[in-house]
């Protein structure tokens, strides 16, 4: 408004110079030097000296106003170019967000894992073929389409034209091999099984041309879709220049960040506005340790924090209150604790499996510890999951069936066990597995919670990462089905063949590979159905509760955790 008065305050100047020119539009010398309008009529014959004399003193009175109008001219163009400075906005500030974590991701290397810690992360550097949406379906993502043979064993994947990776290398099909000739190597299958294994079926991956992709499986899998979302495509000439090491502290990848920063309690990322995906709103993410949730929302309680990993519930509603955004949803997966068999001992006994199912009330638990936020108790696989089924049988709370069967496998007065477990990572788990415990000690099993980290020991034993393995009888591992959202996902690792096999259930074998190998999804349901009422009556985890996502932040918008995918480049602050 301010500049348009200026500008209408320069039209009414300019009209009055005009007027004062005769309202020619020429320029202001020739309307200065104009004889023939300053001569007397022609009957009227004046001395020569004062036709001079006027003609002089008109020039000088015409200069005096000519001169006094272009200073006023140039005193208002002054005026509007110093109002249009000041109306002018400044550039908008960058916008960093930083996130509290309760464990880290275990490296900068995305086929180290699966799930979180490490998607939350990877999952705003990397890209995959395929991506998990928010329905649990898996979505073009660096393809754009696919298509399977009659075969069912032959895929055929059309790249996204025009991609390149941060550092410039180019996305493309022959890109796309040679990642997975890393992976599907006799080193890469071993190195980084705990992300391989989800699609270990892969025979190979061939580059037809520039951008056509053909997957050849050696059986029928119609989860392959999903499964290959967590194959995160890296820069090939760059990480056999740097090699896993050097990539593991300087990821490359073509989402819509880069990482600046890579260290073990920090992690920055800033935005890149070349990503194929586009400039996000969010321009700095910082990730920072945070193992203790009370810690976490005192960060974010105090500003020195935005977001906050898995809050305890029971504070959910007061942070509500204070304004603050609490965001939930689920993540098809069952908190549990896995049983170690392999060294015999009680647990290598179902009756004992059982009877620690039995022992604990799971829905008390779900009820007081999670506010209700957890949708059930125990029930695996959880509603949205392929495989689900209210009926199939949930362990009741009956503590006396407990007794019975531990004194019918020869424990009646109980026994001594050690959990190991990383705390922090999922909404009360640690109030959960004190009551978890304090259950068991009801039946004469005394448990000793150890705490673990992570990428320290967690990972390590896992993998059984240099002979690394567990000290105790029990450790944490959900029953977690993203990225495939179907039950036969947890089966990949609790069974025989796993690298670093802690349980082993002869019985389940040919069902797991008829699950894998039949294409035909009701004949498929059929079969996983089957296996899946076998694992519940053989258990081999205590299952506790239904988990879920749970984040705290202020005011983010379009922030949310899919699939464990949490990306920033759709996030802002709005207005």
């Amino acid at each position: 408004m301010k500049g348009s008065k200026a500008l209408i305050a320069l039209v009414a100047v300019m009209a009055l110079l005009a007027a004062a020119c005769g309202g020619d539009e020429a320029e202001a010398p020739a309307t200065t030097a104009a004889p023939a309008t300053t001569a007397a009529p022609a009957t009227t014959e004046a001395p020569a000296e004062e036709t001079t004399a006027t003609t002089e003193a008109m020039e000088e009175e015409t200069t005096a106003t000519t001169e006094a109008m272009e200073e006023e001219t140039t005193a208002t163009t002054e005026a509007m170019e110093e109002e249009t400075t000041t109306t002018t906005e400044a550039p908008a500030e960058p916008i960093t967000v930083s996130v509290g974590l309760g464990n880290m991701p275990p490296s900068g290397m995305p086929y180290l894992g699966a799930g979180s810690p490490g998607q939350y992360v990877w999952s705003n550097i990397f890209d995959g073929l395929t991506r998990i949406g928010p329905d649990g379906a898996p979505a073009p993502w660096l393809a754009e389409s696919w298509s399977v043979a009659a075969d069912n064993m032959t895929w055929t994947f059309n790249l996204r034209p025009g991609i390149t990776f941060s550092n410039g290398e180019p996305l493309n099909a022959a890109a796309v091999e040679a990642n997975f000739a890393v992976i599907l190597s006799e080193e890469g299958r071993a190195t980084y099984s705990a992300n391989a294994n989800n699609y270990s079926y892969v025979d190979s991956v061939t580059a037809v041309d520039d951008t056509t992709v053909q997957i050849v499986t050696s059986a029928a899998n119609a989860l392959l879709p999903s499964a290959i979302s967590i194959a995160y495509i890296l820069p090939p000439a760059y990480f056999a220049e740097v090699g896993p090491e050097g990539f593991a502290r300087q990821p490359v990848g073509t989402g819509p960040y880069v990482v600046s920063e890579w260290g073990d309690d920090k992690i920055v990322l800033q935005a890149w506005e070349g990503s194929w995906r586009g400039k996000p709103g969010v321009d700095t993410v910082e990730y920072v340790n945070l193992p203790d949730p009370a810690a976490r929302v005192q960060a974010l309680q105090s500003g020195q924090i935005n977001v906050a990993q898995s809050p305890s519930p029971d504070v959910a509603q007061s942070l509500t209150d204070d304004g603050f955004t609490v965001y939930s949803a689920t993540r098809g997966q069952v908190l549990a604790v896995a049983f170690i068999t392999k060294h015999g001992g009680p647990l290598a006994d179902v009756r004992v499996r059982q009877a620690l199912n039995y022992a604990v009330d799971k829905e008390a638990i779900r009820v007081a510890l999670t506010g209700g936020l957890s949708p059930s108790g125990g029930l695996y696989p959880p509603v949205g999951v392929n495989g689900h089924d209210p009926n199939r049988m949930v362990y009741p709370y009956d503590p006396d069936k407990a007794l019975q069967l531990l004194a019918e496998a020869g424990y009646a007065d109980g026994f001594d066990m050690e959990a190991e477990m990383t705390l922090g990572s999922f909404p009360a788990d640690a109030e959960i597995y004190d009551a978890m415990a304090g259950y068991l000690s009801e039946i004469g099993v005394n448990v000793t919670i150890t705490p673990i980290d992570f990428r320290g020991a967690w990972l390590p034993y896992f993998l059984g990462t240099d002979g690394a393995d567990w000290n105790g009888q029990a450790f944490n591992y959900s029953w977690g089905t993203a990225p495939l959202f179907d039950a036969i996902r947890p089966f990949n690792f609790y069974q025989c063949g796993w690298r670093n096999a802690w349980y082993c259930d002869e019985e389940a074998v040919p069902l797991i590979e008829a699950v894998n190998t039949t294409f035909d999804q009701e004949e498929r349901n059929k079969v996983l159905h089957q296996l899946l009422d076998h694992t519940a009556a053989n258990p081999p985890s205590l299952m506790l509760t239904e988990n879920f996502e749970l984040w705290a932040h202020d005011g983010l918008v379009g922030f949310g955790v899919f699939a464990f995918n949490a990306p920033f480049d759709g996030v802002s602050y709005g207005g």
